[in-house]
């Protein structure tokens, strides 16, 4: 019977903890979220594009470095800037902003788009956080093929500056 006790006293803790953390960890802010790995809230660079210290690029041999791929996100004014390299080696810059999914693990960008323009679309299943200098996602983006082009998965490095 002790045995039977102590399995259920520890079950009960171990669920209160996990209940006590994941209520812990919604501050009600983007971006506050610092020990979450998941999503876009977890890889931001700063708090505006004007003042992001840090940015992702792709790395080499990976779906989305065959051109060539750096991003930024921040939190205070949900920015999102790209620059996709084509195989000339010519920068295509866009600058938007980034919008949560529903189940928060991914993002849509919003721009003002002119017809052709090569950008990233959209993160899809974010897994990784600035804080561990890495990040893994699917890509959707549109480059010179036309729109919506995808990379299954792409592997992000921190990298320091802003874009």
């Amino acid at each position: 019977m002790k045995i039977l006790n102590h399995a259920s006293r520890f079950t009960f803790l171990t669920l209160l903890t996990l209940a006590l953390v994941a209520c812990g960890n919604n501050t009600g802010n983007k971006g506050n979220n610092t020990s979450s790995n998941v999503g876009p809230q977890a890889i931001t660079n700063g708090q505006t594009l004007d003042t992001a210290t840090t940015h992702w690029t792709a790395q080499s041999g990976q779906p989305c470095s065959g051109y060539g791929l750096e991003i930024e996100l921040t939190v205070g004014d949900s920015g999102f800037k790209s620059i996709i390299y084509d195989t000339n080696m010519t920068p295509h810059e866009q600058t938007g902003n980034w919008i949560p999914s529903a189940n928060g693990a991914s993002a849509t960008m919003s721009y003002s788009l002119s017809p052709g323009s090569w950008t990233v679309i959209s993160l899809i299943n974010i897994a990784g956080s600035t804080s561990s200098a890495g990040f893994v996602s699917g890509v959707n983006w549109n480059g010179y093929s036309g729109p919506t082009q995808a990379a299954n998965t792409c592997v992000f490095n921190l990298a320091s500056g802003g874009l």
